[in-house]
């Protein structure tokens, strides 16, 4: 009953055809009869919360079976383990189950012959430590530098009253902002303009990370603070980039019989969109749909190009767009659906990846009052107001100093695919101060928002590499 409560509790979205799969295959690999097999996978497929598991996870369970029986390959042990991914669930299946022990060796009244099962004991042992012996540990505690001034403010006045990880508060506070100010304020590095428009992605181990709650946090202070107008620019269904075009496009115009030029679609004029995806699974899996585009458009997006594609039923066009992306996804989903050319085309490392889990436990909630957001609120404002009016920012004196020193460890070079999704720090953590001098009041970035920036970098490279272990081949 405990093995199977663990299973129950590990299944997420993601991972449960795996599951359905790899559990009965190692039970059958074990030498658990094919009645008992059944019998379990039935009771855990009944209890768990999943829409789709009185048929398809059956169904699923019923192939393994059928391989078994034809003498097919089955995915056993080592398999559950990867797609469990944690250790000690891992070990505790072993030893209540005897999982990773050889059909033949235990009998199921709990005897078997001593030697067989302690030397099979000490073979699946080793195949847990082999399977997480290199896995990187979840990312340490962000540095306090990353909760500087406003957002850091904003962020201890709500941790109390939220199980939402503080990471995950601040990140998207930053990126709400950033997509509020609009296009503006900018900074210019050779004759590109960086924008403060930041695409984030929050990672938890499961789907009670509690990353949407951090959100609607943010929103609350926002609502207080930004004009009415930017709420209409939040969006999401993210599925086509002939879709993502369309909700910042420029005026369309055709001509009319007698030549002259007929408008035939107002357009959009608020060029400033928020994508809040909490399926980011979703997003995702459009990009390996054939001839989707939204990848591309997505990378120049971010780069706040003109947005176009060549598809011939798709005249819309996006001018200066400002888009920002927030998206909410599991370790286990985003493993399964992103693919290598998304990580290594350019669209992985213009996302900042950033693992998030809950906080604490609050069976009554929060109890944030109006009189603690009030004044920050108020603060908040008039940092929207100013940085919504300013124009090309610059480093100060000290800023351009501190900054050379941080430009060495950013332009380090790192191999396979992390490196590939950490290959835009440069870009990400200037977008970063510069909104940490926004919130300021500053139109200089100095030394304390380049910190700021880079505590929240550290925590990304942390974190890619604790999400993507299994996949760095570095």
């Amino acid at each position: 009953i405990a093995g199977a409560a663990l299973i129950v509790r590990m299944w997420d979205e993601g991972v449960r055809n795996d599951l359905s799969m790899y559990l009965p295959g190692a039970m059958l690999h074990t030498g658990w009869p094919e009645k008992q097999v059944v019998d379990v996978m039935a009771a855990i497929l009944k209890t768990v919360d999943d829409d789709t598991a009185p048929k398809k996870r059956a169904l699923a369970v019923q192939a393994t079976m059928d391989k078994y029986r034809a003498g097919e390959e089955i995915g056993g042990f080592n398999k559950l383990c990867e797609t469990l991914d944690d250790p000690a669930v891992c070990t505790c299946l072993k030893k209540w189950w005897r999982l990773g022990e050889s059909a033949g060796v235990l009998t199921f009244n709990g005897q078997a012959a001593t030697a067989a099962v302690a030397k099979q004991q000490i073979e699946a042992d080793a195949s847990i430590e082999r399977t997480f012996a290199n896995r990187p540990k979840w990312p340490d505690s962000i540095d306090p530098a990353a909760y500087h001034g406003l957002s850091g403010e904003i962020v201890r006045v709500v941790e109390p009253h939220t199980e939402s990880d503080p990471v995950a508060v601040l990140v998207q506070l930053l990126t709400a902002f950033g997509s509020a100010i609009g296009s503006s304020p900018y900074f210019r590095v050779g004759k590109s303009r960086h924008h403060m428009n930041l695409f984030v992605t929050l990672v938890g181990e499961s789907s009670k990370s509690r990353k949407g709650t951090g959100l609607d946090l943010v929103m609350g202070f926002l609502q207080e603070a930004i004009n009415k107008a930017w709420f209409k620019c939040i969006n999401s269904g993210l599925s086509s980039g002939e879709g993502l075009i369309w909700a910042v496009r420029d005026e369309i115009s055709k001509p009319g019989k007698k030549g002259d030029m007929t408008i035939t679609d107002p357009g959009v004029l608020d060029k400033r969109l928020l994508v809040t995806e909490s399926e980011f699974s979703r997003v995702l899996t459009s990009f390996g749909r054939e001839n989707n585009t939204l990848s591309m458009v997505l990378r120049d997006a971010w780069d706040s190009k003109r947005l176009q594609t060549m598809v011939k039923n798709s005249p819309a066009i996006a001018t200066d767009p400002h888009i920002s992306v927030i998206g909410h996804i599991t370790r286990a989903e985003v493993l399964k659906r992103l693919e290598s050319t998304e990580a290594a085309n350019g669209l992985g490392n213009r996302f900042l990846w950033v693992c998030v889990r809950r906080s604490k436990l609050l069976p009554h909630g929060g109890e944030l009052s109006n009189a603690q957001i009030a004044p920050l609120a108020q603060r908040l404002k008039e940092a929207y107001q100013l940085a919504s009016q300013l124009g090309e920012m610059k480093r100060t004196p000290a800023g351009k100093a501190h900054w050379e020193a941080a430009y060495h460890e950013l332009s380090k070079t790192q191999p396979g695919l992390s490196g590939a999704l950490l290959a835009r720090g440069e870009a990400q953590v200037l977008r970063l101060s510069c909104i940490y001098a926004l919130l300021d009041c500053k139109q200089q970035i100095n030394v304390v928002h380049i910190d700021a920036a880079m505590a929240i970098w550290r925590y990304c490279e942390q974190s890619v590499n604790h999400i993507f272990w299994s996949k760095l081949g570095d």
